[in-house]
């Protein structure tokens, strides 16, 4: 069962900040708060009946090109190396995570992607560290562009410039030791 609170419509009156509880001064605020209440763990996405929402979210970290999104969600439900988990809240998938195992306790990231509305506030952090610890992960790779190097830093990602792995694009790869 999936837990956390609702506000309804008709409380925001088209405002974020409108009908907000007791406490929260902005919908920013609010949702911050209510994310540190979700007691939910990471969800086995092959689980889901509606993979709408799982299909928008990866086209926020990837290429949306809808032969290779498909393609890659083929991917995850049929090959039994890789996993794909998400993070709900009042039954919307706020963010996913997905990965390719390797040899044992060692992972590639392959994508994360947070909604829009949910980014900045720590999400893609707990899906990390709650991945690495669920699944005693030791060594956890990811390759990136430029505008994700800061995410993987902040983590304590080791990062090593690939150079321009395709022409004008410069890609790192990001290595995260585990105990």
């Amino acid at each position: 069962m999936l837990t956390g609170t609702i506000i309804p419509q008709s409380e925001h009156n088209g405002s974020l900040n409108e009908g907000l509880p007791f406490g929260a001064t902005s919908f920013e605020n609010w949702v911050k708060q209510q994310l540190n209440k979700v007691v939910i763990s990471l969800i086995n996405l092959r689980d889901t009946s509606d993979l709408s929402e799982v299909r928008n979210l990866l086209t926020e970290c990837m290429w949306s090109d809808e032969g290779r999104i498909d393609a890659e969600l083929t991917k995850y439900l049929e090959d039994e190396s890789r996993e794909l988990y998400g993070r709900f809240f009042n039954d919307e998938l706020m963010g996913l995570i997905g990965v390719i195992h390797g040899s044992i306790g060692e992972v590639e990231l392959k994508h994360i992607a947070i909604k829009p509305e949910y980014r900045g506030k720590g999400l893609g952090t707990k899906l990390v560290y709650e991945y690495v610890q669920a699944k005693n992960i030791v060594v956890m790779k990811a390759e990136t562009d430029k505008d994700a190097v800061g995410f993987y830093n902040k983590l304590g990602f080791t990062i090593l410039s690939l150079g321009e792995k395709y022409p004008g694009v410069e890609r790192f790869e990001c290595t995260s030791r585990h105990k």
